[in-house]
Formats: C-alpha cells, structure tokens, sequence
C-alpha cells in the first residue's frame, strides 16, 4: 500500500514538472523576424512585382543586392545599408522591392523588438522575360492616376478598395472558387480563417497573410483563395493608395464542400 502512495506521489510530481517545463516553454516562444507570409509570399511578390531595369537588363548585368535594416517594433523600416551592391538601378528596384514587404520584427512572448535583418535580391536577366511571359505583363499597369509613390500603406482613406472579379460578387467567387480542404472534411474543421494583405495602387495584391488560423488545410485555401483576387485600389487625397485590408473567409463544410 505504500508502494503505491510512494508511485502516486512520484507521478503527480513528474506530472507537474512536464506542466511547469511545458509552460515556460511556451510563455518563452520566441518567433523570428521576418516578412508578412514568409518565403512563399515574398517569392509571390518578386515574381509579380520585380521590374527589371532596362539598361541592366539589355546589358545582361544580374547578380545579388543585399540590404540591412531595421525593423522597428511597429514595423516601420529605416537605417538601410548596402551589403553587396550591383549598380543603381539594380541597388534602387531591390529596396523597393524590400520596402513594399510588410515586416515584423523579432518578438519573445507576444513582447515585439526593435531587429536587424538582411536581405538579398537575385536578378537574372535570363530569367526575367520568363517571368513576364508567366504573368503576361511587362510593366505595370495602374487603373487610377495619379498614384501614390511614397510606398506608406495606409489603413484610413475617403475610397477604400472594391473587390473586382469579372463582374460578380465576393461571395459568388469564393463560393464557386473554394475547396474545401481534404483533411479538414475527414476532421469535420470548421472555422473562419481571417487574412491580412496589402492592396496595391494597381488593384493587385501583396503581403498575403494568416491573422487567424483554422487547421486541416484551411489556411493555406484562404491564402490561395485571396491571392486570386483583383481589386480596384483606394483613394486618398485624391491618389491610389496601397491599403491594408482584412478578409474574414468561412469554412463550413455542409455548405461550402466540393
């Protein structure tokens, strides 16, 4: 009999180091720093958004450009650097391309710091025209003028951007577009998945990412949901003006399961 007291008492104990263990591990969860949707996204962007400099691109000048910053706690970015350098104008499209990033700094416990972060940009001229090819555009095009080139993305604006699929409703496009997630209708997963991402002065979008998570695959059908999208971008001061925006998506799937 005292064995088993003996047994007990040892198991409570183990039990609650592994709790206490358990919990420091998880009030210490440090998440790095970083863009908004991570690799993925930013390969997304890149492919979207790079505009090769003419002059380089004539002349077949490729190669990495290479920044440092600061990411600051409300994400904001300053102190740039040239790591490695190519030539201007390549110099110049890498740090536009970084600026129109969304970033999020270094945070410990949900407490956000102040980073340093590098970034490197390829450019290969051979590449390039495939990639023009793929997304069927040379150069941007923007539905409004003129537009804003300051690069703030803004959350307050007198028109806020208008969702713009071929003449339906949102509605209609993610009911027609969305497939319910294998593992989620096995799991019967429901849930609303909301997204974050940037409307750009051309109505395409940016910056794709998870704010509310639902597991089984849903998140990443919301992602790619989203980045099907076209809009028409906001208004400010009477300029196009890269947006903030939220997109709240349901999964239910007596409803909407394909």
């Amino acid at each position: 009999m005292r064995s088993n007291s003996i047994f007990i008492v040892l198991f409570c104990l183990l039990t609650s180091a592994i709790q206490v263990v358990h919990a420091q591990y998880e009030t210490n969860l440090i998440r790095e720093a970083g863009n908004a949707g991570g690799k993925s996204e930013f390969n997304r962007i890149y492919k979207q958004e790079l505009i090769y400099p003419e002059a380089s691109l004539i002349a077949g000048i490729g190669g990495k450009v290479t920044y440092a910053f600061m990411i600051g706690k409300d994400g904001t970015l300053s102190n740039f650097r040239l790591i490695h350098t190519l030539n201007e104008e390549l110099d110049n499209e890498a740090l536009r391309l970084i600026r129109i990033m969304q970033w999020e700094p270094i945070s410990k416990s949900g407490e956000k710091w102040d980073s340093q972060m590098e970034f490197t940009i390829v450019f290969d001229p051979q590449k390039y025209p495939k990639i023009c090819k793929k997304r069927a555009y040379e150069k941007i095009e923007f539905p409004y003028s003129p537009i804003d080139t300051s690069l703030v993305v803004q959350d307050k604006m007198e028109q806020f951007p208008k969702f713009n699929n071929k003449g339906i409703s949102m509605s209609e496009f993610f009911r027609d577009n969305l497939k319910y997630p294998k593992e989620a209708a096995i799991k019967n997963i429901q849930g609303t998945v909301i997204i974050s991402f940037v409307v750009e002065q051309s109505g395409m979008i940016t910056n794709i990412a998870v704010q509310q998570h639902v597991g089984g695959g849903c998140s990443e059908e919301a992602i790619r949901l989203v980045s099907l999208t076209k809009w028409t971008p906001g208004i400010k001061d009477n300029k196009a003006v890269r947006a903030k925006m939220k997109l709240p998506i349901s999964f239910k799937y007596e409803i909407n399961a394909k």
